[in-house]
């Protein structure tokens, strides 16, 4: 009832006409005794009187004044006007590019999965939106820069069973598997499909789409251990590693024959890592030594730990000691109560210090120390940094106070006042604000920069607007110089120009 009374004071206002200094005497006689009479004995009126009451002051809309709405253009073509579910290979497809069909949703609102199709190169839809993924797959090489392998991995979500399957094709679509795969693993050989992980089965594919290898062929295969079949992806020289059931171990060639198998070189091992640079590195017991790709050993020396081989040196520990030694087996530098060091392909890392891999002195730019970064090395100096990628001369960035990140001459770096800015060589800023970042292209090498939704050149050129981004990252990333974007009413690909090669209505999904 008190809450009734106020709305009942509005409305009478209202309806009246009265203004504010009306006498309240009069709005309570004429208004409020009325209500109060009517709520005590519940009679307070039919749904057609108040109805009629309330439609006597609808606003009258000035209708010339709306445009009707205008659906977003559809830019691109199909292969068939029919759905297309099924995936047909041929290599007329050029490049194929995943893109966006839809949303899976949850019974409570929230956001479940996403549904992928595939489109060719000049934006004609060849497969509609079964996928519940598109992986383009890499491995990262000797040098630590990832390789592009040219295949995608297809995934298709069963939801009779629940599980996922997946599939592999070549970017340009001349060639696919079927979907019959657990998990597929990036191999220097092509990719690793396995089929059922318990019983070890997996077929190999090259990068043209032949089957390398198959486990099924393996005679060893029901001697190694159930689930390890993963382990055939760390290989390196033709050979892989594998695991038997009695925990032991060993390395395996593509045709199924067990590296020193009834050899006098050992064939089984206690622990095992990956070929690198024709040596292998097994553990015996305690003591760990180095193999050569043909059984026998590289030198005849033992160590309490080891690791690979990277760029002709390796870690090894001796009596507590860590160490830098050569592929002869011979100490290059001692490091004594160090306890972490690694070898990575321009630097070594010792306990937070970056040293250089001839002189083991730690790495300078312009004579101060300095620290990596994705290209090279950076080293704050007086108002600003310096910053050297391998094999170039050192650029001085200036105001800039710390180096976040930097790729093909463009620096993203954190200055003075704390805020962000991508850099050239010539301190000139392509792009400033606190969301920016560098994406890679998944099909090629091509380095962009993110300014919170706008796709960007190295040159700082406008390449696409509205790039479909979360929580700061692109939901696709660029893709042959092409970038994913939305408009809130659509979305797809635009190119260099900012203009829609392939465009479709936003579905919101089941």
């Amino acid at each position: 009832m008190k809450k009734l009374i106020p709305l009942i004071l509005l409305l009478a206002v209202m309806l009246s006409g009265c203004k504010l200094n009306d006498s309240i005497a009069e709005i309570k006689e004429r208004f409020i005794n009325p209500a109060v009479e009517k709520a005590k004995t519940g009679n307070v009126g039919s749904a057609n009187e108040k109805t009629a009451v309330i439609s006597e002051f609808n606003i009258i809309t000035d209708r010339s004044k709306l445009t009707p709405f205008t659906a977003p253009e559809i830019v691109g073509k199909r292969l068939s006007p029919e759905y297309i579910s099924e995936f047909v290979q041929t290599s007329s497809y050029e490049k194929l590019i995943p893109f966006i069909s839809s949303w899976i949703y949850g019974t409570e609102g929230s956001l479940l999965g996403t549904k992928y199709g595939l489109i060719s190169i000049d934006g004609t839809v060849v497969l509609d939106g079964v996928l519940s993924a598109v992986n383009p797959l890499q491995i990262i090489g000797a040098d630590g820069k990832p390789i592009k392998l040219g295949i995608l991995e297809l995934v298709k979500y069963d939801a009779e069973t629940g599980t996922k399957k997946s599939a592999i094709c070549s970017e340009s679509g001349a060639w696919i598997t079927g979907f019959d795969f657990e998990k597929v693993i990036p191999m220097s050989k092509g990719a690793l499909c396995i089929s059922n992980s318990k019983d070890n089965l997996a077929k190999c594919y090259s990068r043209d789409g032949k089957v390398l290898f198959d486990t099924a062929d393996f005679q060893i295969r029901a001697a190694l251990a159930p689930d390890s079949v993963s382990d055939l992806a760390i290989e390196g020289n033709d050979f892989m590693k594998i695991k038997y059931s009695n925990g032991q171990h060993g390395y395996i060639d593509a045709t199924g024959i067990i590296l020193n198998l009834g050899a006098e070189f050992p064939a089984y091992h206690t622990d095992n890592r990956a070929f690198t640079e024709g040596i292998g590195v097994i553990c015996i017991g305690d003591s760990w030594r180095y193999m050569k790709t043909d059984g026998t050993y590289a030198f005849d020396k033992f160590f309490q730990e080891a690791h690979s081989f990277v760029g002709g040196i390796a870690v090894a520990r001796e009596e507590g000691t860590l160490y830098i030694i050569d592929t002869q087996g011979e100490p290059l530098k001692a490091f004594p109560g160090v306890t972490e060091l690694k070898i990575y392909p321009n630097y070594i890392y010792a306990d937070g210090q970056y040293l250089n891999r001839s002189t083991f002195e730690h790495m300078q730019v312009n004579g101060i120390n300095a620290a990596p970064y994705r290209d090279g090395f950076w080293a704050k100096a007086e108002n600003g940094i310096y910053a050297q990628a391998q094999g170039t001369d050192p650029v001085f960035l200036s105001g800039a106070k710390d180096l976040l990140d930097g790729s093909g001459g463009l620096f993203l770096v954190k200055l003075e006042d704390d805020s962000t800015a991508v850099l050239d060589k010539d301190s000139r800023a392509v792009a400033a604000g606190g969301d920016l970042k560098f994406v890679t292209d998944a099909a090629n090498d091509s380095v962009y920069v993110i300014s919170g939704k706008k796709l960007l050149s190295s040159e700082g050129k406008l390449l696409a607007d509205g790039l479909f981004v979360k929580d700061g990252e692109p939901v696709i990333a660029p893709f042959s110089g092409l970038g994913f974007c939305s408009d809130g009413y659509s979305v797809g690909w635009k190119n260099a120009e900012n203009k829609w090669v392939f465009r479709q209505p936003l579905d919101s999904g089941d």
